[in-house]
């Protein structure tokens, strides 16, 4: 189960963080579209493109690029606090907040946080992004069953066309095809079931010829160029990209909007390049687009019509403007610009802290000062930077910014080392139990700390000190146990624990409320994921209308009397208008669930800062809790090995 969470975690993390890098670089290119008239058409076309290979690459990528833009959370020390070296734990035994799952892989830990939940088992396991990581995959498993559909009928349409017998029209595709330096001439078929001319097939190309349409031999020829320039692009491989990266994003408005205006650039760079390269009139050319009209292609396959007026009268109108394009070096340049900027995966983490002071060796500031010849002269400057610029965990949108560990005070010089301790026996929570448990033990851990009250318990560093705290506790009295290297303190009094646990209060409750707009956040999830599975099933059934359109047309063309085709029309036209009210409605449902996605997340935004300042608060009131108890003689030394 922890693997399953886990995993859910780690791809529900890429999903938010690419669909917020989409966003960006939709409105970069829209942008630069609308701040630069004169782009061509191919320039446009590779621009969107290059969203769904950032959407891929972001969402299968390894290792995303580290972006530190954020500020390093820093304590200030309070004015009364004596000046004497404050010690700060390694990252490896930092306190996580109460209730959050621990992030030691991003920041360089060698511990392996387990968390210990004292809900009830049935609830225990489940977490927000598990669920959200199920409809997502049950969104994806729709659009799989939907684009295969869509494969299988455009696959039945090219069965049941037939070879085109012209060889006037023969001759001038094979004169076009070695014009433009293709290696084959594809395949020219007639078929019943499109209503203008398209290609299809990316492993063999072959271009579909309506039989309804009646088109003169210039304007075939223009058609057939049209297509041509298509497999002369390669868009029949590239569109793969786009493709799929719809698929997987299906819940992102944006990038089903990008994919549209991918494709009509795509025409319209195939436009441009035949009035181009055929000396044809832009006036002419558009009198055969508006020839062919509105006519949806095959959903495997390219055309040469427009799937909507819209898109009619904007390739019209780019096609006014296909000779005043920049230069192709600028176009080139700002792609490459663009595909360096814009498309590699980045994730906004925390600065690096100041290391002025530190000694310059590459190990941690504890282990050196363990190994050097005089242990507390050469720990006081590493320990006082790092009390400076204490390291901690980058917060995220879905995990609050955790707290380091609280400093211990320094070990008295007085005492002798305790012995060599035998290897320690595997950890046992027993007898340990409370509405807030967070249990984080490593065998070598060198800084523990324990604090057992009548609500909390919270254990970081070695599976010993979570054994001696069991031991101490008795009947569940509260304590707080803390140890530096081998020397371990312990304490008892009411006061001091009281004051220890109202430190970390605030920590708690902010986790709370974290929790509690994760929950919603994956709620909203859901019924994102659901709109998703509802838009699927609308695809099949407009699938299915249009199979039984495409039937009745045969039926027509084939002459064949048929008094139920103008009924049928009918109802499949009330059906598609009754389909298209619902997507209206689901469209709308969605965009108020993003809206409401959107303020949570500048709440969630808002509570990980409160997390860093509550967290540097905690730690400043654990150091002189445990600064006062030894000034006071509670805190009392004990061999805890």
């Amino acid at each position: 189960m922890n693997l399953v969470i886990s995993l859910a975690e780690q791809v529900v993390s890429r999903l938010a963080w690419t669909s917020l890098q989409a966003a960006l670089l939709v409105g970069a290119v829209w942008l630069l579209c609308r701040q630069l008239p004169r782009l061509s058409s191919a320039t446009r076309s590779m621009l969107w493109w290059l969203l769904g290979a950032q959407l891929l690459i972001g969402l299968a990528a390894p290792m995303p690029v580290s972006l530190p833009l954020l500020s390093p959370a820093t304590a200030a020390p309070h004015a009364d606090a004596p000046a004497t070296p404050v010690y700060a734990g390694p990252s490896e035994h930092r306190i996580n907040a109460f209730a959050q799952p621990s992030q030691s892989a991003d920041s360089g830990s060698t511990a392996t946080p387990a968390m210990v939940d004292a809900a009830p088992p049935a609830s225990a396991p489940w977490h927000w992004q598990t669920v959200v990581l199920a409809l997502w995959l049950a969104g994806v498993l729709v659009q799989l069953v939907v684009a295969i559909r869509h494969w299988l009928e455009a696959r039945e349409v090219v069965w049941n066309s037939w070879p085109l017998r012209d060889p006037a029209l023969q001759a001038a595709c094979a004169a076009q095809a070695s014009a433009m330096g293709l290696r084959r001439c594809p395949a020219l078929r007639m078929s019943d079931a499109i209503h203008s001319p398209q290609v299809s097939g990316w492993l063999r190309p072959v271009v579909l010829l309506p039989v309804q349409q009646r088109l003169t031999h210039e304007e075939t020829s223009l058609a057939l160029a049209h297509e041509l320039t298509h497999v002369h692009r390669g868009d029949l491989w590239m569109g793969w990209v786009p493709a799929i990266a719809q698929r997987l994003f299906f819940f992102h408005p944006l990038v089903g909007w990008a994919m549209r205006e991918y494709a009509l650039n795509r025409e319209a760079a195939c436009d441009a390049q035949v009035v181009q390269q055929h000396d044809a009139t832009p006036q002419d050319y558009g009198r055969l687009l508006l020839r062919l009209g509105v006519a949806h292609p095959l959903h495997a396959g390219l055309a040469g019509a427009s799937p909507t007026f819209l898109n009619l009268k904007r390739r019209l109108n780019l096609l006014q403007h296909a000779s005043d394009a920049t230069s192709r070096v600028r176009s080139w340049l700002l792609v490459a610009v663009l595909a360096a900027v814009g498309v590699l995966p980045y994730r906004v983490t925390e600065a690096a802290p100041d290391q002025a002071g530190t000694p310059p060796a590459p190990v941690p500031a504890p282990v050196a000062a363990a190994s050097s010849a005089t242990p507390a002269a050469a720990a006081r400057p590493a320990t006082a930077a790092r009390a400076a610029s204490p390291q901690a965990i980058p917060a995220t949108s879905t995990t609050p910014r955790v707290p380091p560990v609280p400093p211990a005070p320094p070990v008295p010089k007085a005492l002798p080392a305790p012995p060599a301790p035998p290897a320690p026996p595997a950890p046992h929570t027993d007898g340990l139990a409370a509405h807030h448990v967070h249990i984080d033990t490593s065998n070598d851990a060198r800084y523990g700390f324990v604090l057992l009250d009548n609500d909390t318990i919270t254990v970081n560093g070695s599976d010993t000190d979570l054994q001696a705290a069991q031991r101490l506790s008795g009947h569940g009295e509260p304590l707080v146990l803390f140890r530096r290297q081998d020397q371990t303190y312990v304490i008892h009094d009411p006061a001091m624990v009281a004051r220890a646990s109202a430190a970390y209060a605030p920590v708690t409750e902010l986790a709370k409320e974290q929790g509690k707009l994760g929950g919603e956040q994956g709620r909203l999830g859901g019924e994102q994921g659901g709109i998703g599975a509802r838009m699927g099933a609308l695809g099949m059934r407009e699938a299915a209308l249009a199979q039984r359109e495409a039937a009745v047309a045969v039926r027509e063309a084939r002459g064949q009397p048929d008094e139920r085709s103008t009924g049928e029309r009918a109802g499949i036209q009330a059906e598609r208008a009754e389909i298209q009210r619902e997507r209206d409605q689901l469209e709308q449902q969605q965009e108020a669930l993003g809206k409401q996605q959107e303020a949570l997340g500048k709440q969630q935004e808002a509570l990980g800062h409160r997390q860093e300042q509550v967290s540097a608060q905690a730690a400043l009131q654990m150091n002189r809790v445990l600064d006062d108890a030894l000034a006071k003689g509670l805190a009392q030394p004990l061999n805890a090995r």
